[in-house]
């Protein structure tokens, strides 16, 4: 498609695509070409990101051409220029008609197809996990070989570094506060990980002068597969030069949630102290993005402590409902308030009470905010299929959990707090009445019930709504 943003493996270039989502913008009434490409890099299929102009152009003239589409030259009151002015056609309603039908059908098969995926991620040869396990074996003789050594184990626990993730969507303001939070560690030996979709990367020209050590990785999303290894690489090798504080800008298109999980496994960091994610909202512009994008729901989700930014231009209107949607999404969530993005030491207390308050098990008790259903889950369901129903609709939610018999690995322990999902095999003995009831908390105004119902449909036979 005619975009500037994420590699194609993010599957945001179909071309056909672009047909039902112009159709479907001049639906409702007649358009010039700029706003049919603003409200194109508004939609979901877009996620915030305007398509190239040029492109749409050419693809309004072959639809006009088709017959899809009717234009003519009208007078645009912004600045008295002729301009065409498209409206969608009879063909046109028909092929959108149609684009229904099929995209259903498409729904269909895709969620198969990422079974099949996910399915053959799992089914490696099994020379491939000899060797894994070998190379594992390997490495925990190394470490053990190590810790036997006091002064390499008190060296390796001095130098601990901490990783801080600033996450927020396309012009929230997170360069600019980079810039202040920086100040918070005078002294400190500080590198950067700065992360932008296209392959000219501006915030790595703006951020180079602030005399850190920065690495750029570009072309796509740190947290896609396609660039975890140059993330992974990056940090082994500000592990190895004593680094004390590691900040990671995401692209505001990234969702956080991979690196959020990454992150955790103590294991595969082990020197690596993930501090927390930071999310910026910008105060004027949040509820419009918000409503059409899911990488900002994502972004709010990953989020340890949010800071609502230029305050100074809001109208108090448009502040409290920014307000509102965070407190809706997340009750739990801590946020501040800021202009320019000052801040100061505060923060960092804030944020490491907030860090804990995340990573504690969410207690199960009434709130006047708190949402509650629950589904049955049929015994003997595999793990696998579990853990993907699971990811269907748990980003929507506080916390899940319950007891489910797997075919696989037998009785488990479900425990979800927001994005992590565990699914661990449990020794105890479990009351009858308790296995196969999930239990789903979730907060006003979030459409866990509606994500539930729908997650439910691709798993009829395993789960139903009680």
């Amino acid at each position: 498609m005619y975009l500037e943003m994420d590699c194609s493996c993010r599957g945001r270039n179909l071309d056909k695509m672009l047909q039902p989502g112009i159709l479907l913008c001049v639906r409702d009434g007649k358009k010039f070409g700029y706003q049919i490409i603003e409200e194109l890099g508004e939609s979901p299929m877009f996620d915030g990101v305007r398509p190239d102009k040029t492109g749409v152009y050419r693809y309004l003239k072959r639809m006009e051409t088709s017959g899809y589409l009717n234009a003519d030259f009208e007078t645009d009151p912004a600045d008295d220029t002729p301009r065409k002015r498209y409206e969608i056609a009879d063909k046109g309603l028909a092929c959108l008609e149609s684009w229904g039908t099929t995209l259903r059908e498409y729904a269909f098969s895709l969620s198969r197809l990422v079974e099949d995926i996910e399915q053959s991620i799992y089914d490696r040869p099994e020379q491939s996990i000899t060797t894994a396990k070998a190379e594992e074996s390997v490495k925990k003789t190394e470490e053990t070989a190590q810790s036997s050594d006091p002064e390499k184990k008190d060296a390796e626990e001095k130098h601990m570094t901490d990783l801080y993730l600033i996450t927020g969507f396309l012009g929230a303001g997170k360069s600019t506060f980079l810039k202040r939070f920086l100040r918070l560690f005078e002294g400190k030996k500080i590198q950067l990980i700065i992360n932008e979709f296209g392959a000219e990367d501006v915030d790595g020209v703006l951020l180079g002068n602030l005399g850190v050590e920065l690495e750029e990785i570009t072309g796509g999303s740190v947290f896609c597969s396609c660039r975890i290894d140059q993330f992974e690489k990056a940090l082994r090798t500000f592990v190895e030069e004593d680094t004390d504080v590691v900040i990671v800008e995401a692209s505001g298109l990234s969702d956080p949630t991979g690196v959020h999980n990454l992150l955790y496994e103590s294991e595969r960091f082990p020197h690596i102290r993930y501090k927390g994610s930071i999310c910026m909202i910008d105060a004027i512009r949040f509820p419009k993005i918000y409503a059409k994008s899911r990488t900002c729901v994502k972004q709010v989700a990953a989020a340890d402590l949010a800071l609502i930014n230029k305050i100074d231009k809001a109208k108090p209107e448009d502040l409290e409902k920014t307000r509102q949607l965070v407190r809706d999404q997340r009750p739990d969530l801590m946020f501040y308030e800021t202009s320019f993005g000052e801040t100061d030491a505060d923060l960092l207390t804030a944020l490491d009470q907030a860090k804990a308050n995340t990573d504690a098990t969410m207690p199960l008790t009434a709130d006047l905010t708190t949402r509650k259903l629950a589904v049955k889950v049929k015994n003997g369901i595999k793990a696998e299929t579990l853990e993907h129903f699971l990811k269907l609709f748990v980003e929507t939610t506080f916390r899940v959990k319950g007891f489910v018999e797997t075919e696989d690995k037998g009785m488990c322990l479900v425990s979800c707090v927001g994005n992590l999902i565990s699914i661990e095999p449990y020794g105890t003995e479990v009351p009858e009445d308790r296995i196969g009831t999930l239990i789903i908390l979730s907060g006003a105004g979030m459409p866990v019930r509606k994500t539930v119902k729908e997650a439910i449909t691709w798993y009829p036979d395993e789960v139903v709504l009680v």
